[in-house]
C-alpha cells in the first residue's frame, strides 16, 4: 500500500530526528519505544487494552513499526 510507503519513510525519518536529538542510536528509541509498547500492553485499564486490540500487527503484539503506522494513519484520518 502506496500509503504505508510513505508512513515507512515518516517514521525512519522521525526516528532518526530523535536518535539525532537525543544523542542515542536509532536503534536505542526503537528499543525505548518498544519497551513502552511492553509496558502499555500489559495495562490493567480496559479502555488502554481496548485501545491496543485495534492495532492491527501480524505477531503477538504490535512492533514499533505497526503501532507507529497505526497512529499516523489515525491522526491523518482525524484530520481530514
Amino acid at each position: 500500500m502506496k500509503s504505508e510507503s510513505i508512513n515507512e519513510d515518516i517514521i525512519q525519518k522521525n526516528l532518526q530526528e530523535i536518535a539525532r536529538r537525543e544523542g542515542i542510536s536509532e536503534e536505542k528509541v526503537r528499543d525505548d519505544i518498544l519497551y513502552a509498547i511492553s509496558l502499555a500492553l500489559k495495562s490493567d485499564d480496559p479502555k488502554v487494552r481496548d485501545f491496543w486490540k485495534l492495532i492491527p500487527c501480524e505477531g503477538e503484539s504490535p512492533t514499533v513499526d505497526e503501532t507507529l503506522n497505526y497512529l499516523i494513519m489515525k491522526v491523518a484520518a482525524e484530520n481530514i
